[in-house]
């Protein structure tokens, strides 16, 4: 059956809180699609997370939507007639957007199982014994899903997990109660921020209180807003999602919905892709002009096998002298910082490539698969094909 012809481009609403890196990046994947298509004329609507607005929109005068939602988005969403998406619908009433989307409305959701592991096994590879999760100042139930998975995920490793989570007191009560949570707890430790927001809480609290990142405290955030990554100082290690990849593949369902496919809505997840490493948790957090040339040399050479005395020689200083350095400034050992190079990269590699365990060894600088899977082994607790089975 041949498709009617259009007449003019589809009209769709977008309705996002520019204030989050997830709405931009939901509304750059719906933007993109629309340039790449040539069928969509798109009506941005943008504000605060705290303003209402838009309630009495014309929803007639549109033909889809796209909503990141939030609360205050209640009215104007329970009036669409029209195919939509609906992103994160944490805030509102989730179960009424899962009985629609079996009719027009597809839902677009993080894949909270899949950020928590990904942060849990970053945090298990740099080997720290203690771990704690942060969640967001309110309840909010995408951060508890991800305190859930995390703590579920550390147990399987026979790991502890502390858990804070702020209370209706004031703003400056919940900041002590997180300052001394933090002093209490067994160092060192790998934390988990529910967010980037949280996670830049936390790193000004461990300032404050003098707790050394990475050697004491190792921070990751979710997200990778570099706009919050980087004001801070360290600087936030995050976890990066495929949000707009996401966006865009909800788009090409939307479009077919509103040609009269008859399609039903469908669910999507975005996942995490890599963690993007800064200083709360590399060895980089050092003004050691010395170590950090140290540093960039492995990271240059991090694909083949060398030895620590051609750094050293590099450098021009002696090995013992190059080693006492490390351990004062960075409290681990230089084959300790090259194998973390080396085994991150081979775990990226086996989460965002088809390359072989034997192509991932010799990439990585690993000298045979053999070894590659006795490090795997050694600090994951499973093989390299174990490892990307499990990230699927």
């Amino acid at each position: 059956m041949s498709q009617q012809l259009l007449t003019r481009p589809f009209r769709v609403l977008i309705l996002v809180h520019s204030a989050y890196k997830t709405h931009r990046e939901t509304l750059r994947g719906a933007l993109r699609y629309a340039r790449l298509n040539e069928t969509w004329s798109c009506r941005v609507f943008e504000g605060r997370v705290d303003e209402r607005f838009q309630t009495d929109l014309d929803l007639d005068l549109f033909d889809g939507a796209l909503i990141a939602v939030s609360s205050l988005y209640d009215e104007t969403m329970k009036r669409l007639k029209m195919p939509a998406i609906v992103v994160d619908p944490w805030l509102t009433g989730s179960a009424f957007f899962r009985e629609e989307s079996r009719r027009r409305v597809s839902l677009v959701w993080c894949d909270n199982r899949s950020i928590s592991r990904r942060v849990a096994d970053y945090l298990l590879a740099k080997d720290y014994r203690n771990f704690a999760f942060v969640n967001a100042e309110r309840p909010a139930p995408w951060s508890k899903e991800r305190e859930r998975f995390f703590r579920q995920y550390l147990a399987e490793h026979e790991k502890k997990c502390s858990v804070f989570q702020a209370d209706e007191q004031s703003l400056n009560e919940n900041s002590a109660r997180l300052r001394q949570w933090l002093l209490d707890l067994p160092k060192p430790v790998g934390i988990m921020a529910a967010s980037d927001p949280v996670g830049l809480r936390v790193v000004d609290a461990c300032r404050e209180l003098g707790i050394q990142s990475p050697s004491e405290a190792g921070i990751v955030g979710v997200d990778n807003d570099p706009l919050l990554c980087e004001s801070t100082s360290p600087s936030l290690t995050s976890l990066e999602n495929r949000i707009e990849e996401t966006i865009f593949r909800a788009c090409d369902l939307l479009d077919r919905q509103m040609k009269g496919e008859n399609r039903a809505g469908r669910e999507f997840f975005y996942e995490p892709s890599l963690v993007v490493e800064r200083g709360t948790t590399t060895s980089e957090s050092t003004d050691d002009k010395i170590v950090l040339q140290a540093l960039q040399l492995i990271k240059l050479n991090i694909s083949h096998s060398f030895e620590i005395d051609e750094i050293a020689r590099k450098i021009d200083i002696p090995r013992r002298s190059l080693e006492t350095r490390f351990r004062r400034r960075l409290g681990c050992s230089m084959l300790d910082v090259v194998q973390d190079a080396r085994l991150e990269r081979a775990r990226a590699l086996l989460l965002e490539t088809d390359y072989s365990i034997v192509e991932i060894a010799e990439k990585c600088g690993f000298l045979n698969e053999n070894y590659l899977a006795t490090v795997f082994r050694r600090r994951l607790g499973v093989s390299p094909r174990q490892f990307r089975k499990n990230s699927k």
